[in-house]
């Protein structure tokens, strides 16, 4: 009898999880008046990527410095409408240590998460490394978890383009439609037949319509998970356990040289100040 118990109590928490991970996409984030400025309501109209980063790790000041990089890249091929922003942690080091971010980018605001974490865990919902784009009307279009948010898959840039085009899941009024821009062929990989030269039609199809070469694995998983709605499943019971730890394993952070860091190996770990 117990043993049932247990069960369809778990089977509630459960389809509880699921339920409010799957109501998230397409959603407006509320954002606490407490925190003052919304930078989300700021950027109406753009396609906006917010970036969940720590100061003390490496890592993050490495991939803060190549989203810069990507941003003034999409933007010589006409993507002026993109937006990135990065949010660092509201733990103690990070605080301490939130100079990294800011002097690893010169264009790209950093905002400060408070101590309570009230940006990772109930604004934006994700954890250290994830990355979350927005559509032109503030909805949460796409999550874009670890590892698959590391800048050398080439998926953030794949979805930002994709997203830009209007080729998402959420019904957004501000997509631009039969717009036209040349330059984007999708990394090189698109097919001609898909996308002619000179002639991209921009049209939102409310689906998210993304192109991953056959070449492409990790964007081909990663466009699986996000089909069977995987991604964001769970994320937000680990993200208020991941936003007061202060460290992998338990242990605070030790003081390292910020250098390269490879994003599998040891990623919550290493601290340092530059």
């Amino acid at each position: 009898m117990a043993a049932g118990r247990w069960a369809v109590l778990g089977l509630c928490l459960v389809t509880l999880v699921t339920d409010v991970t799957s109501q998230r996409r397409c959603q407006v984030p509320q954002w606490p008046a407490s925190l003052g400025d919304n930078p989300l309501a700021s950027n109406s109209g753009k396609v906006v990527l917010v970036a969940l980063m720590k100061g003390y790790c490496s890592y993050c000041v490495n991939q803060a410095t190549r989203l810069e990089a990507l941003k003034n890249r999409l933007a010589s091929q006409g993507f002026n409408d993109i937006a990135m922003i990065i949010v660092n942690g509201g733990e103690p080091i990070s605080r301490e240590r939130i100079a990294n971010l800011q002097q690893a980018t010169t264009s790209l605001p950093v905002i400060q998460d408070t101590e309570q974490h009230v940006m990772f865990r109930d604004v934006f919902a994700g954890n250290k490394d994830d990355f979350i784009v927005y559509d032109r009307c503030g909805q949460r279009a796409v999550f874009i978890p670890h590892p698959y948010s590391y800048l050398s898959h080439g998926i953030t840039e794949r979805v930002l383009k994709t997203v830009y085009r209007g080729g998402h899941s959420c019904h957004c009024s501000l997509d631009i439609v039969n717009a036209v821009n040349p330059l984007d062929q999708m990394l090189g990989d698109q097919p001609a037949g898909d996308q002619p030269a000179g002639e991209i039609n921009w049209a939102p199809r409310y689906k998210f319509d993304l192109y991953c070469p056959a070449s492409a694995k990790m964007c081909q998983k990663f466009q699986e998970k996000f089909r069977k709605n995987r991604l964001e499943r769970g994320r937000f019971l680990s993200a208020s356990r991941h936003g007061l730890r202060k460290g992998h394993h338990g242990h605070k952070p030790h003081d390292a040289k910020l250098g390269k860091h490879h994003p599998h190996h040891n990623r919550h770990d290493v601290a340092g100040s530059m």
